[in-house]
């Protein structure tokens, strides 16, 4: 005759099949992690311990599409990248698996300084770039947001070797445009703080008298001209026009004689090489072209910096090859990281732009 389980015996029976289904679990989620460490292109022998790989930044639906009809470059302005930055982003569309990436335990390197930088009120080094020997015609002004701030490796690498004072007045969560948004785009900052930055743009100007006032906002600057996260076509044009009008004002106030004032379309939003990593994406994968927002925002720009007399400088080219916009680059010396988060440049990456942009200036004269 079977004897029949006592309630203590049962009790036991069911805590040893818990433990064995705990063991179980752990043991997969302990061979999943390695497998996607082997698999990451954001985990590189080169990456120190206490790394921090940032994820992207949110992003609105607001008119982030994949284009359907843009196959090729076709704008006036358009600024060739030199021959090594073409050639490494060629290379980086076409791979189909992930090399080393040689900065991947610095991505996040530059966000402490764009936040030393967001301070209106007492704007100074290492914002304000001044060489030994000054020279009042060389004095460069930049406006913004963190699209701005992304350039600013770049900008040193262009400017400041040639005796120029550089001032970054660019501000993170607030155009460059003179409109005060509707809401904050950031979390740090207020439409408040976004008309006093504004505010201080004449003063700024009249301080530091500059011979070229450069600027550059993101692609999702239009957004902070509506209450709206999700538009009709009707609001989009609508907020559309609203950051035209405040880009046209910002355009204005820089305008002097023997000045020169130069609007850059920001960088395109992109997946970043963290993001891509973590969804253990191929290259191929990973890769994409420029949202429709961004074909949108530059088309905005080039064309109230025309009607203003302002320069415009379309730097996609920079960033994509064939409309292909890879989230590394690949140099002879090692493939680097494009950006530490879905909008923000890596230090490295905007130095290796640098002689791209600094050829750029002087063929343009201003250099």
């Amino acid at each position: 005759m079977t004897r029949p389980t006592s309630s203590h015996e049962q009790l036991g029976w069911v805590a040893a099949f818990v433990v064995v289904c705990l063991a179980l679990v752990t043991v997969k989620i302990v061979l999943t992690h390695h497998s996607h460490r082997a698999a990451d292109a954001v985990t590189s022998e080169h990456a120190t311990s206490t790394a921090q790989v940032p994820t992207d930044v949110p992003m609105t639906d607001v008119l982030h599409t994949q284009p359907t009809t843009r196959t090729r470059f076709v704008d006036r302005d358009l600024v060739e990248p030199a021959a090594e930055v073409r050639t490494a982003l060629e290379k980086a569309a076409a791979l189909a698996s992930w090399p080393e990436v040689t900065n991947s335990g610095y991505i996040g390197g530059a966000q402490d300084f764009f936040n030393a930088c967001d301070d209106v009120s007492n704007i100074k080094p290492p914002c304000v770039i001044v060489p030994n020997r000054t020279d009042p015609k060389k004095v460069a002004v930049l406006l913004g947001d963190s699209a701005m701030q992304s350039y600013w490796y770049m900008m040193r690498t262009a400017l400041q070797e040639r005796g120029w004072t550089i001032v970054n007045f660019a501000l993170s969560g607030c155009t460059g445009a003179s409109t005060t948004p509707l809401r904050a785009v950031a979390s740090t900052r207020s439409p408040v703080s976004c008309a006093r930055h504004h505010a201080a743009y004449t003063a700024l100007l009249k301080k530091w008298n500059p011979s070229v006032v450069m600027l550059s906002d993101s692609e999702t600057a239009p957004v902070s001209m509506t209450t709206h996260d999700s538009f009709t076509p009707a609001q989009a044009g609508r907020a559309m026009a609203r950051y035209r009008h405040g880009l046209g004002k910002t355009l204005a106030l820089a305008s002097s004689p023997g000045r020169t004032v130069l609007v850059l379309s920001p960088p395109p939003a992109q997946r970043s090489l963290g993001a891509c990593g973590a969804a253990s994406m191929t290259p191929a994968q990973c890769q994409q072209a420029p949202y429709d927002s961004w074909f949108s925002l530059q088309q905005a720009q080039q064309a109230t910096a025309h009607q203003a007399g302002a320069r415009y400088a379309d730097l996609l080219p920079f960033f994509c090859y064939q409309l292909t916009c890879p989230a590394i680059a690949v140099k002879p010396a090692g493939a680097i990281a494009v950006r530490s988060d879905q909008v923000n440049l890596t230090p490295q990456f905007q130095q290796f732009i640098g002689s791209s942009f600094t050829q750029y200036l002087r063929d343009q004269g201003i250099l």
